[in-house]
């Protein structure tokens, strides 16, 4: 394919199919941002957030990043007191376009996502499919199937051969 085509068909996904990074309602507006939010010091010195005692809607994000994968975690309450939650996903080592950090893989999982599958991926010259669930993670590559006992497991890319 050539770099033409391939700026072209950048640009259409870049402005047609990104996920936001942000739930548009976490975004808070001027008037919300001096709104006293009712949080404190636990035991462990953890911030401890009771949203049940704030009026009206309430909204906050955690971000997570890693060498792999990174992660927004947007969370909140609608004025009726429901819990709002997005998770979005970014995996800069699955790219549209090589060097350009901004065609990175990216995802939103709104409510529940029972598993998902990616094949063809390619990480240091070496190509596999990944595979997760609630049992676990499974990974095939080279002839070869490597699986977890948990979703919440690590695999060792260097272990596997991964150079």
């Amino acid at each position: 394919m050539d770099d033409k085509l391939k700026n072209a068909l950048y640009v259409r996904y870049t402005r047609s199919c990104r996920p936001q990074y942000f739930a548009s309602w976490a975004k808070p507006k001027a008037s919300e941002l001096n709104i006293l939010r009712h949080r404190h010091l636990g035991g462990n010195q953890e911030v401890i957030w009771d949203i049940a005692k704030d009026s009206g809607k309430a909204a906050d994000h955690i971000e997570m990043a890693g060498f792999y994968a990174s992660a927004i975690i947007s969370y909140g309450k609608n004025k009726d007191g429901e819990l709002k939650l997005m998770k979005h996903l970014t995996v800069p080592t699955l790219r549209f376009k090589p060097d350009l950090t901004e065609s990175s893989f990216s995802h939103n999982f709104n409510g529940l996502c029972p598993s998902i599958k990616l094949s063809g991926i390619r990480l240091f010259s070496k190509q596999f499919d990944i595979s997760a669930d609630a049992i676990g993670i499974t990974l095939e590559y080279d002839g070869k199937t490597y699986s977890t006992e948990s979703c919440e497991a690590v695999f060792d890319f260097n272990a596997l051969g991964f150079e």
